[in-house]
């Protein structure tokens, strides 16, 4: 009796199955004798020394607050604008539809956007001054640019 198409296939798939099943239970076995016979002495690895904790969120904020809360000199070097003319802008971009978000206030938003553009600086840059993740300060230019 001859077989069809589906049958030889069937049985070439239970062939090939078979076999690999055996490999595998011959790897198997070579391994554990291998393991038994050779035991393998790991090094116990040493702890990686960890660099001091540091409060990043209040590193953060004694950067903003010396951008727009500590004095006008340092505010309109960092933003290019004085505190009173930041202040202004930031209500009126609030004004236009611009929101605290759950990581960022207006004031750090605006902050970010206006430090990058005054200084013609890299997002990388933002990202590593103010303790932020780059998809953070990318997200946050935009939504200010938006607006």
């Amino acid at each position: 009796m001859r077989r069809t198409a589906r049958e030889r296939t069937a049985v070439t798939t239970l062939v090939v199955v078979i076999i690999a099943q055996a490999m595998m239970t011959y790897y198997n076995w070579w391994y554990r004798i291998y393991m038994t016979r050779h035991r393998v002495v790991r090094a116990i690895p040493t702890p990686i020394p960890r660099a001091p904790h540091r409060n990043i969120d209040l590193q953060r904020s004694v950067v903003l607050r010396r951008f727009y809360i500590d004095s006008d000199r340092y505010c309109h070097n960092m933003l290019r604008m004085n505190r009173e003319i930041f202040r202004r802008f930031y209500l009126r971009l609030h004004g236009l539809g611009l929101n605290d978000s759950w990581y960022l206030s207006i004031e750090e938003q605006v902050a970010y956007f206006l430090y990058t553009i005054g200084h013609d600086m890299r997002q990388r840059n933002i990202e590593l001054q103010f303790f932020r993740s780059c998809e953070t300060v990318h997200r946050y230019f935009h939504v200010v640019f938006r607006v």
